[in-house]
């Protein structure tokens, strides 16, 4: 059995109707004045719906663990002269797959270990790393934060909001360690976000606060900090994960 609120069954066909029930160039607007009466008035709500349910998949992997031939920085020869990772087994990656446990879920922190899924038991075992030392890389895949209201009304497929979409491109482009190859504007503005505000020469304007955020003192990275005290309410103190 599933309870809803007479409101949230109202026929799509008539949302941007107006909520009255007076007449409006001859033809009748929406009446809602039934959805508080018992019996309810049904001839605006959808005769029928599709209930689903989503469940994660708890068998596939949410981490990847992955270690050079050798360990960064090892001085080596021609290795057999490969010209990629892909190219032969001595130079790919050695790699391990695992879990995420979750350990501080409002800010997004989650720590990955080595672990393989037991199909017996439905859970996942730890195991101790493929290699003698640290993975060079992880990768890592999971969902959490906020989404879109577009992505929830179905009027786009990116479940990312345009305003956390360039909170992140100004972080991004604050920290790149090189030029882009662009036209004048799409540079000038590379350059206005990669900006040291806390130098005199930059000739921009903020305040301390800006100064002391986490991301740092770029104005790409000043930009992204602001944007998230404006959301704070909307993230509850949500994070993410570097």
């Amino acid at each position: 059995t599933f309870t809803f609120w007479s409101w949230q069954m109202i026929d799509p066909t008539v949302w941007e109707v107006f909520p009255t029930n007076v007449f409006l160039d001859g033809e009748l607007a929406i009446d809602l004045s039934g959805l508080t009466e018992t019996p309810i008035d049904t001839s605006n709500l959808v005769s029928t719906v599709d209930v689903y349910r989503v469940y994660n998949d708890n068998e596939t992997e949410a981490c990847l663990f992955l270690w050079e031939p050798t360990p960064p920085g090892t001085i080596i020869g021609n290795a057999g002269n490969c010209r990629s990772y892909d190219d032969c087994i001595a130079c790919g990656f050695t790699t391990q797959i695992g879990c995420l446990g979750v350990r501080r879920a409002l800010e997004g922190i989650v720590v990955p270990t080595p672990a393989t899924y037991n199909s017996t038991t439905g859970e996942w075992e730890q195991e101790c790393f493929a290699e003698c030392r640290d993975p060079d890389l992880v990768k890592m895949w999971y969902r959490c934060g906020y989404m879109s209201n577009e992505y929830r009304a179905g009027t786009t497929y990116d479940p990312l909001s345009s305003r956390w979409a360039k909170a992140i491109a100004q972080l991004a482009t604050a920290r790149l360690e090189r030029p882009l190859c662009s036209c004048g504007n799409v540079t000038s503005l590379t350059q206005k976000w990669q900006a040291d505000a806390a130098q005199r020469s930059s000739g921009l304007i903020v305040s301390p606060r800006d100064l002391d955020n986490p991301f740092g003192t770029r104005y790409g990275e000043i930009l992204a900090a602001r944007q998230i005290r404006r959301e704070r309410h909307i993230i509850r103190g949500g994070g993410v994960v570097g």
